[in-house]
């Protein structure tokens, strides 16, 4: 995906019951493990990578929102973020 089409992946969620909306500003893909061959060919996968920015629903940036965000917020974002890249990646 360019970062052009990453900018337009948004999300419409809660942190801390207040409404909000998350836009996806990066994103890198995992990258498979290599666990054969010669050992210093070898190494651990790596998870896909996000980067979003939080905004009121005025459409303000939100960085005192962003502050409040717990782990569990964070997760829903992470997965609500990758379901719409991959729906808008096929």
């Amino acid at each position: 995906m360019t970062p052009e089409q990453v900018r337009k992946i948004g999300v419409e969620t809660t942190i801390a019951g207040i409404p909000c909306l998350v836009v996806c500003t990066g994103y890198s893909p995992g990258r498979p493990g290599r666990l054969y061959g010669p050992p210093e060919n070898c190494y651990e996968a790596e998870p896909d990578e996000l980067e979003w920015e939080i905004y009121d629903r005025k459409g303000y940036l939100a960085d005192w929102l962003a502050e409040k965000t717990t782990n569990e917020d964070e997760d829903r974002i992470y997965a609500l973020l990758m379901a719409e890249i991959e729906e808008d990646g096929q």
